[in-house]
């Protein structure tokens, strides 16, 4: 299981990933379609895992998550 963390906002999802050797890989897609969609073949690419085995955790402080 790997858990990508996301920050959301009304224009963008900011997206942290927090890979086993401690380093954090960063993306930042635009909250609609076309940037979820982004979001997920960017995880699937740099997880190197299936969709299944993937946590996505968001900070819920306002309306948009």
């Amino acid at each position: 299981m790997s858990t990508i963390g996301i920050d959301v906002s009304k224009a963008k999802l900011d997206c942290a990933w927090l890979k086993e050797d401690e380093k954090i890989k960063t993306k930042a897609v635009d909250n609609a379609k076309a940037g979820w969609k982004e979001l997920i073949e960017w995880s699937l690419k740099n997880t190197g895992l299936p969709i299944e085995q993937l946590h996505f955790v968001m900070e819920a402080t306002g309306i948009y998550h």
